[in-house]
């Protein structure tokens, strides 16, 4: 059977284009549009905080953990905040309570794996 709409030499630019999945939300009391953060990066994020762990190195792994939130971060059509329009995570580290900043930690995560919309509907 031929399909006239498949174009083989498009396969895999179409496999791996990106479209960004963005949410409107909440974070430390802003207004804040986040996007899903890829496997790769998650894979990565979690490589680093294993080894940061193995360190011993407790600042810069309070740091790696809250650099995911800003990341994270995005304007709403998708596209990337330039980095002097975001805080630092030593900024956002000295500004908030541990249990906000794990808060929006966790909502990020949550939102990359696809279950921050089905948690937010209940």
């Amino acid at each position: 059977m031929k399909d006239k709409d498949f174009d083989l030499s498009a396969l895999k630019s179409a496999l791996l284009k990106s479209v960004p999945t963005v949410v409107k939300t909440e974070l430390f009391g802003a207004t804040v549009y986040i996007r899903r953060l890829t496997g790769d990066y998650l894979i990565s994020y979690e490589e680093k905080m294993a080894e940061t762990a193995k360190a011993g190195a407790a600042r810069e792994a309070s740091e790696q953990i809250i650099q995911i939130v800003i990341d994270a971060l995005v304007q709403p059509d998708g596209t990337a905040i330039p980095d002097e329009f975001k805080p630092t995570a030593t900024e956002l580290l000295k500004a908030h309570e541990n249990p906000e900043l794990l808060e929006a930690v966790d909502k990020v995560k949550r939102h990359s794996i696809g279950t921050l919309e089905e948690a937010e509907k209940n």
